[in-house]
């Protein structure tokens, strides 16, 4: 099976968990998609031990990465010790071919990278404008990474998902599925969730977005609006766009401010920033303040790593133990 397919099958209730396992110990390929996909779904804290040891067993390149923007992350840091004896314990009846102080090490520095913050009110509109270090080794990876995969803009529009309207933007994206190999951008989606104190299991898949001189996305609203019943099925299936969340991957442009009309505020991109704020409020009704645009690009190139959460959860973003 796929590891799409193993998804599905935990998402019907289907996955037998030993599945897991020997997939673990018989190829590199799953464990590298299993490591990554821990990071970026709902797994506990054994399933991330577990699927580290394996990563270390097999001696894969994407753990090397992974220990490489950790010491970028919090260098000088001091990352508090804690107690994860009970978690190798388990991690033990499974396998012991791995370096315990090294994957003990790397669950320390994830646990402190993604402590969660302090909730937020989800019933007012509640701009908010956050700082996250992000070394700029990984930002520049994840936009080299990207760039292949562009492609005109689409908009859950009076047509459906996928419609096409200039009117109102016209750059180029990249939606990127679930599952995908990408470290870098599980990093920066987990990073975008508990900043936040949201449960990334709330989270549809990543949009990465890119505008280039002259291109913009004129006012709008995030929150979904069911123009037919293709949309009001994804919002019945899903849940609405509660909260909005962008990250700027870089700040090397002329333009492309985060504007908001009621009452008009405008964000200038800051690299390392990201803004968040409330679609709508606790009982799904549409938040006024929330429309809002990406004023147009007047030199160079804007990228951002959109994340919409839902208020039901994602079965994309399932862990599999």
């Amino acid at each position: 099976m796929t590891f799409l397919q193993l998804l599905e099958q935990k998402h019907f209730g289907k996955l037998n968990k030993n599945w897991i396992l020997d997939y673990a110990k018989s190829s590199a390929d799953f464990c590298t998609q299993w490591l990554i996909h821990s990071i970026r779904s709902s797994a506990s804290q054994y399933e991330l031990a577990l699927s580290l040891s394996f990563a270390d067993k097999w001696q894969l390149g994407v753990l090397n990465q992974l220990e490489i923007y950790l010491n970028e992350m919090l260098n000088d840091k001091n990352v508090q010790s804690s107690d994860y004896s009970k978690t190798f314990d388990l991690v033990a009846t499974v396998h012991q071919d791995f370096s315990l102080a090294r994957i003990e090490l790397i669950i320390q520095k994830l646990d402190f990278l993604f402590k969660t913050k302090s909730a937020t009110d989800d019933d007012k509109f509640n701009l908010q404008v956050h700082n996250v270090k992000i070394p700029q080794i990984l930002l520049d990876s994840l936009i080299k990474q990207t760039q292949p995969h562009l492609k005109d803009v689409t908009l859950f529009g009076v047509d459906g998902p996928g419609s096409k309207n200039q009117n109102i933007r016209n750059n180029r994206h990249f939606p990127t599925p679930l599952p995908n190999n990408i470290l870098e951008l599980a990093l920066i989606e987990k990073l975008m969730a508990t900043s936040l104190n949201e449960s990334i299991a709330h989270a549809e898949p990543a949009v990465i977005l890119c505008y280039k001189q002259s291109q913009y996305y004129h006012w709008h609203y995030d929150a979904l609006y069911p123009h037919n019943q293709s949309i009001q099925q994804q919002i019945d299936q899903f849940g609405q766009r509660a909260k909005t969340v962008i990250f700027y991957l870089n700040d090397d442009f002329v333009g492309g401010e985060t504007e908001f009309k009621k009452p008009f505020t405008s964000i200038k991109p800051k690299q390392g920033n990201m803004i968040s704020f409330n679609n709508c409020d606790s009982s799904g009704k549409r938040l006024a303040e929330s429309i809002h645009r990406g004023r147009e690009l007047q030199s160079g190139e804007k990228w951002i790593v959109t994340l919409w959460f839902r208020s039901k959860p994602f079965w994309l973003r399932n862990a599999f133990l």
